[in-house]
């Protein structure tokens, strides 16, 4: 896997080799060193910390369900995980995992896979992803329930990344079936509504692939043949 190091934004990617098969697990940023990696098809219930400097993998407690190509997000000290596929079916529980142990939550109300969980307004969103079909729809979770939210994408996709900023959320790339997804749309909380803001050279990202530093938000590309990741391009 390839490591940037934001503090360092004129370096080149660090290439990490890694036992880690990052296909279908997901991973979320614990700290600057320091990375979750959550199921997937090695072990769809395996849970690890690596250290993003020197490659050291950490056993966690295993996952209380199997996970692949599911969603991922860290709300204060606690990580989500929700949904996943395993042909032909599409999961919808989900997990918290928080001072060292894993507990079910309540299950979302859509099965998805390829989703992108985010932290925002202090509620975990989970926005698109797939079921039987592309989904545009866009969910909550409280701390209690997931409840549908009145906004949806501004069309249906998957591997989408999403980001919050200043004004409301970053939406970066995806993937559908008619084409791929290359343009960056922003939601105004203000205004409620989602405006584009232009195309990108990427062909489609993936959740959790974006960080912001200092007003800028670098955006990594994901290669399905390399199971990399690389920065690729920075929006200001």
């Amino acid at each position: 896997m390839h490591v940037w190091d934001l503090s360092k934004p004129t370096a080149k990617p660090t290439i990490k080799q890694s036992p880690l098969y990052l296909n279908s697990s997901r991973y979320v940023l614990l700290s600057h060193s320091a990375a979750m990696v959550t199921g997937g098809e090695t072990s769809a219930t395996s849970c690890v910390k690596v250290g993003l400097r020197n490659g050291e993998i950490v056993e966690l407690p295993e996952l209380l369900r199997k996970h692949e190509w599911h969603g991922i997000a860290r709300l204060g000290r606690a990580v989500y995980i929700s949904g996943g596929c395993f042909m032909p079916s599409t999961a919808k529980y989900a997990e918290k995992y928080e001072d060292g142990r894993w507990v079910e939550i309540a299950d979302m109300t859509v099965p998805r896979y390829n989703h992108t969980l985010c932290a925002y307004l202090k509620r975990i969103y989970a926005f698109g992803g797939s079921n039987s079909v592309y989904l545009d729809s866009i969910e909550y979770y409280d701390g209690m329930i997931w409840t549908l939210a009145p906004m949806k994408l501004p069309t249906a996709r998957n591997y989408s990344s999403v980001l919050p900023v200043k004004t409301g959320l970053l939406l970066v790339a995806g993937f559908s079936p008619s084409n791929q997804k290359k343009l960056v749309h922003i939601w105004e909380e203000g205004n409620k509504r989602w405006r584009e803001l232009g195309p990108i050279s990427t062909t489609y990202s993936l959740s959790n692939a974006l960080a912001l530093r200092k007003g800028v938000v670098y955006m990594y590309s994901w290669s399905p043949s390399q199971d990399t990741f690389s920065l690729i391009s920075h929006i200001e």
